[in-house]
């Protein structure tokens, strides 16, 4: 399957969501609204690297948007050679995080407020394929985030193994993947933070009967993933009790070129889509830009 770039960070489609969401409220609406004290993000705002581009709710009380700029180079491609010997890959990252936070008060009167936050995460990603049909990869980043409110600053890391295994029923491509990662943060002046888990998952390719403006044929592909969560990811709504996410899962559907990548501009994508992500209890809902295959997120 063609899902070599690493494109976790989803870009384009985000930002005119952003733009169209997060609109301020009528003037009517921002006279009646008093000012309050900022309420606790409802994730540490150093998580949103994390999480990747998209649109995020909580209990139906608190909003994040995130923008992921995936910048990025290729040092070396992963080769498997005739003689059986293997060449890994390397990809050096320097992704740039934005994250615009809305938070809903109901108290009589509806006040919103909204702040920024960004991160940079550079990092490196090690890609190796142990056969034709079997491959590995490892990754790792640091960086420096800032609450552009408050001025709070943290040390933000992330690091995972990542397994995929392809196989091929006709003209269906088909995989089987599986990971465990680790992600944190260290606050200057406050709390540190970190997170684990494993995850799993199944994707499917299949071409279609759709063609590109250029003529080229068009492939289907779609994936069912889940996450686990062995230190809960905790969001803090602003009445009650927090909110603990113990797993999540991703539906993803999207078309990509069946030869090669999708290029918009300067940017390149493996596929070009939507994904669904929920918890097993409902309360977490997000809908992010699917660019890249499970193995490639």
């Amino acid at each position: 399957m063609n899902d070599r770039r690493a494109n976790r960070h989803d870009v384009l489609v985000m930002v005119t969501l952003m733009s169209v969401v997060s609109a301020p409220l009528s003037g009517h609406a921002q006279q009646q609204a008093p000012s309050v004290e900022r309420q606790p993000a409802a994730i540490h705002w150093a998580y949103s690297s994390f999480l990747g581009t998209g649109f995020y709710r909580v209990s139906g009380e608190r909003e994040v948007f995130v923008v992921d700029m995936p910048f990025g180079w290729d040092w070396r491609e992963p080769e498997l050679f005739a003689d059986g010997s293997r060449q890994w890959g390397v990809r050096f990252e320097a992704p740039v995080n934005i994250g615009v936070h809305r938070i809903d008060f109901i108290d009589d009167l509806l006040d919103i407020e909204n702040y920024a936050t960004v991160a940079a995460m550079p990092g490196v990603e090690l890609e190796l394929p142990v056969n034709e049909h079997w491959r590995l990869k490892a990754y790792g980043h640091l960086g420096y985030g800032t609450d552009l409110s408050s001025d709070e600053r943290a040390w933000i890391w992330d690091a995972g193994l990542r397994s995929h295994r392809a196989f091929k029923s006709g003209s269906l491509d088909w995989g089987l993947f599986g990971e465990a990662f680790t992600a944190g943060y260290a606050a200057k002046d406050g709390p540190d933070g970190s997170l684990g888990g494993f995850g799993a998952g199944v994707d499917f390719r299949h071409p279609t009967v759709i063609r590109a403006t250029d003529g080229t044929a068009m492939n289907v592909t779609w994936d069912l993933t889940w996450r686990w969560y062995a230190d809960d990811l905790t969001f803090h709504p602003i009445a009650g009790e927090p909110t603990s996410i113990e797993d999540e899962w991703r539906v993803s559907v999207a078309l990509a070129r069946s030869d090669g990548p999708i290029r918009i501009w300067f940017l390149e994508f493996d596929q070009l889509g939507l994904s669904y992500r929920t918890d097993s209890d409902g309360e977490f809902r997000g809908i992010t830009v699917n660019i890249s295959a499970p193995f490639s997120r």
